[in-house]
């Protein structure tokens, strides 16, 4: 009697969890699939004489700042958003970032909203300072 009742619980356990268990692998392989961003990959600079020195460079997953003092720091990407428009594409990318301290008490997220265009090469806008014009830089060999 005992080794049916063992029998049946394997069973009843085994029917409850195969289903959790095909849900758990449905969900990981079938989330949102983030934008593709490979046109923003690289490193942009501009000819802009405030921005004069500073450069940012966007990888898969963070944005590294530098300034022309050899200060830098950088953002982990944790989601992006895009959007057709005007021509080009406008890209909402969700960062957390922690400025130069890296110090756990200064994680905040942060937002970075850009204008690409695909002419000349390619081309971003930063929402916060729509007339400066960023440009990837050439890669050696290019």
């Amino acid at each position: 009697m005992r080794l049916l009742m063992r029998s049946q619980t394997k069973w009843a356990m085994t029917a409850l969890l195969l289903p959790a268990l095909a849900a758990t692998v449905f969900l990981a392989h079938h989330r949102a699939p983030q934008p593709r961003m490979d046109m923003l990959l690289g490193v942009w600079t501009t000819n802009d004489p405030p921005y004069a020195g500073r450069h940012f460079e966007i990888r898969k997953d963070l944005i590294v700042v530098a300034f022309n003092d050899d200060t830098a720091y950088t953002e982990s990407i944790t989601a992006v958003e895009a959007d057709p428009h005007d021509g080009g594409i406008s890209f909402k990318i969700h960062t957390t970032s922690y400025g130069t301290t890296y110090r756990p008490e200064d994680e905040h997220p942060a937002l970075w909203q850009l204008e690409y265009k695909p002419a000349d090469g390619g081309t971003i806008r930063i929402a916060h300072q729509p007339k400066v014009i960023w440009k990837k830089a050439k890669v050696s060999g290019e």
